[in-house]
């Protein structure tokens, strides 16, 4: 492990020893680990702005998008915006990204999600366990949905950043995991990339522009060739999705025999169709969304609430093919070229999503309601809708289905 030659010389030079409390400004380290397939996982430690060195904090984990890579500074707004708070921020390069090594799987649960225990555990103790300790993680956030684990660790993250989320909620043991902010995020990989065997080229073309494994990059070419996806494609996006953890029926169509011994899709039986426990999840969607429609995320929230977990909806004005898609100007609040919204009428995404830690990372009962109801919103549970800047429809619920209309050939 290397970590910031700075907060190593606090540590020697006895600022952080046992009883001797300095408040300071918090420092960003670098931390790189050897991952369990033997090649590096890296990420960045950011501490809270002020810092207390005899002090415990919660720790959010950020994840990035696909492509991207982790905030090295801890100066992203969002990112200042919670180390102010008083959380640690986690920003770790997704394998295949960044400083990371191996090839881009889109969240394989037997390599991607090595890598994210490997991470949460550093987390959990401090440090890889021959350091001092780095991280000093607050345990008094209450028990899990379903563990008797305090620790208060959350998660955010845009797209890729929110997959990784749903992962590590479903496959860590432990329950660390007490707070979700996924954004526009998918359910189901299969349906969103290649919905009816048919390739989506246009998103399987741009996102070929990654470290993808060469397996995954031979599978988006012969797809666009032929017109149909491969069955191990399908198979493996079924395997890699948030629906996997939901849906115990699909452990009947992730067959490992469909893969060679040697394949990095090859499923290891680790984990079971249907074990997601559920989790408190603060949803943001799109309506305007062309990769991630919204019924990703309200598929999400069903499979949540499903397995008892806590789940608030909430979309707005911007989304996976905003820049390019024929789409009203209203989705640019303002014109070609401004900012997209990042409210739902009047919820701000960052205010809420602080409301949210604050209730199930701090500790402090009923602050995510208080928060909604101070910009106006019923304190009873809703769905939000994004229609555009400054306005929004809420509802009780989502409709499902509709009338099938029928077409002369």
């Amino acid at each position: 492990m290397t970590v910031n030659p700075t907060v190593a010389t606090l540590f020697f030079c006895g600022l952080l020893g046992p009883g001797m409390a300095v408040v300071r400004s918090g420092q960003s380290y670098q931390v790189n680990l050897t991952a369990p397939d033997g090649l590096q996982n890296s990420f960045t430690v950011h501490e809270p702005l002020e810092f207390d060195t005899e002090a415990d904090y919660a720790v959010v984990i950020q994840g990035h998008g696909m492509g991207s890579s982790r905030d090295q500074t801890g100066d992203d707004p969002f990112n200042a915006a919670l180390r102010s708070a008083g959380y640690y921020v986690v920003s770790f390069d997704q394998r295949g990204h960044g400083e990371s090594g191996g090839d881009v799987e889109m969240m394989n649960p037997d390599s991607d999600g090595d890598y994210l225990l490997q991470i949460l555990n550093f987390v959990r103790n401090g440090s890889t366990g021959d350091q001092l300790p780095v991280i000093k993680l607050k345990r008094d956030c209450g028990t899990g949905i379903v563990t008797n684990n305090t620790d208060c660790v959350g998660a955010i993250g845009y797209s890729y950043g929110g997959m990784f989320q749903f992962l590590l909620s479903a496959i860590d043991p432990e329950g660390s995991i007490k707070a979700m902010v996924p954004e526009i995020a998918p359910y189901d990989l299969l349906n969103s990339f290649a919905p009816n065997s048919i390739d989506r080229s246009a998103w399987s073309v741009l996102l070929s522009d990654t470290r993808d494994d060469p397996q995954l990059r031979n599978w988006t070419q012969e797809a666009r060739q032929t017109g149909s996806t491969p069955q191990q494609a399908e198979v493996a996006f079924l395997y890699h999705s948030f629906r996997y953890f939901c849906d115990e029926e699909l452990a009947s169509l992730v067959d490992p025999e469909l893969y060679p011994e040697d394949s990095d899709f090859r499923p290891s039986g680790r984990y079971q169709a249907g074990s997601y426990p559920g989790n408190n999840i603060l949803h943001w969607s799109s309506p305007y969304d062309n990769l991630f429609p919204l019924n990703e995320e309200y598929n999400a929230v069903k499979c949540n609430k499903a397995k008892g977990g806590n789940s608030r909806y909430f979309s707005y004005g911007s989304g996976h093919g905003g820049r390019f898609a024929n789409i009203p100007s209203v989705v640019n609040d303002g014109g070609p070229g401004t900012l997209t919204s990042q409210n739902c009428g009047p919820i701000s995404r960052p205010g809420a999503t602080l409301a949210w830690f604050t209730e199930y990372l701090q500790g402090v009962p009923g602050a995510f309601a208080a928060f909604t109801v101070a910009q106006g919103f019923p304190d009873f549970e809703v769905y939000c809708h994004y229609l555009s800047l400054g306005r929004a429809a809420i509802t009780r619920d989502m409709r499902e289905g509709g009338m099938l209309a029928e077409t002369n050939e």
